[in-house]
């Protein structure tokens, strides 16, 4: 089963001590992707490549979601908060713990003075938005910066759609999902959480799967969450 547009894609531990990923459909159907005999975390899948990455002890892995190729260390390290651009065809990623930027396509450089250890989204396919969990930077691929147009301190998970950016806040702040509007400085409360979320990934209809420590959550327009199932860190699928 491959993952389909309009769904998403999570981690589970499985039963021997490894993971697995497994991709969930728009209308609740699920498939699983792929084995791995270690942890993983924020797999996504690139539907122009036609590869699911995601990270785990070694660094960061992609396999061909068609079969034929194994899968393939793109690169050693500790990392998290996997971000691929609108087109699909750039990889970003954030070091740990120290935070910085690694944008993986090697025609793109990100200045060493931002951190990301809040997690990072792209705006526009130069554009990224990162989080050091105090404040918001607009990153470009050339490598200038520039602050958001005003300070969203405990985001810990980003992403963005429709306009509007998505912020996942944890503590020390009120854990919640919050919308903001792109260059202005509304901030508008989605929902009020038990937990800071870690992978928000929008879906069609204005919804949002977020994961957290209790499992995988679904926020839609009308403003209700919903617990829908055992995982973690969900990414597009």
């Amino acid at each position: 089963d491959k993952g389909e547009e309009g769904g998403f894609v999570y981690a589970r531990p499985d039963r021997r001590g490894g993971a697995e990923v497994v991709s969930r459909s728009e209308g609740g159907d699920e498939g699983l992707l792929l084995r791995w005999p270690r942890w993983l975390l924020f797999p996504a899948v690139s539907h122009p490549a036609g590869e699911l990455f995601f990270v785990d002890a070694e660094g960061i892995w992609s396999v061909p979601l068609a079969g034929g190729s194994p899968p393939r260390l793109r690169l050693a390290g500790a990392f998290r908060h996997l971000a691929l651009s609108p087109d699909g065809a750039t990889l970003a990623a954030v070091r740990w713990p120290e935070g910085s930027i690694t944008i993986l396509d090697g025609a793109a450089t990100a200045p060493e003075a931002v951190r990301a250890t809040g997690g990072l989204a792209w705006l526009q396919p130069d554009l990224l938005l990162a989080s050091n969990r105090e404040l918001l930077t607009v990153v470009a691929r050339t490598g200038e910066t520039r602050p958001w147009p005003r300070p969203v301190p405990c985001v810990a998970s980003l992403a963005v759609a429709d306009g509007s950016v998505l912020a996942g806040l944890a503590g020390p702040c009120t854990p919640a999902l919050i919308r903001l509007s792109l260059g202005e400085t509304e901030q508008t409360t989605l929902a009020t959480l038990h937990d800071g979320p870690v992978g928000l990934v929008p879906l069609p209809r204005g919804a949002v799967c977020f994961g957290s420590a209790d499992g995988l959550w679904l926020w839609t327009a009308g403003g209700t969450v919903e617990r829908i199932g055992a995982g973690l860190t969900p990414g597009p699928g």
